[in-house]
C-alpha cells in the first residue's frame, strides 16, 4: 500500500492517482500492468488513490 493517500489531502483537489508498484521501471516490466491500468482509468475518480501491483509470478 501506498502512503499517498496518507501524505497528501486528496479530497480538496480534483486529482486522481495511480501507483504502479514494481521492483523496476523498466519498461519489460511494466508492460504488464497497463491493461490494469486501463482499467483504472475507466473508473478512477477525482481523490482515488489507486494501487496496481505485478502479480507474484511476474515480480
Amino acid at each position: 500500500m501506498t502512503a499517498v493517500k496518507f501524505q497528501q489531502n486528496l479530497n480538496n483537489i480534483d486529482l486522481a492517482i495511480i501507483v504502479l508498484a514494481s521492483p523496476s521501471n523498466r519498461l519489460e516490466v511494466l508492460k504488464p500492468l497497463m491493461p490494469k491500468v486501463q482499467e483504472a482509468l475507466a473508473t478512477i475518480q477525482a481523490g482515488d488513490v489507486v494501487t496496481i501491483t505485478l502479480p507474484d509470478a511476474i515480480a
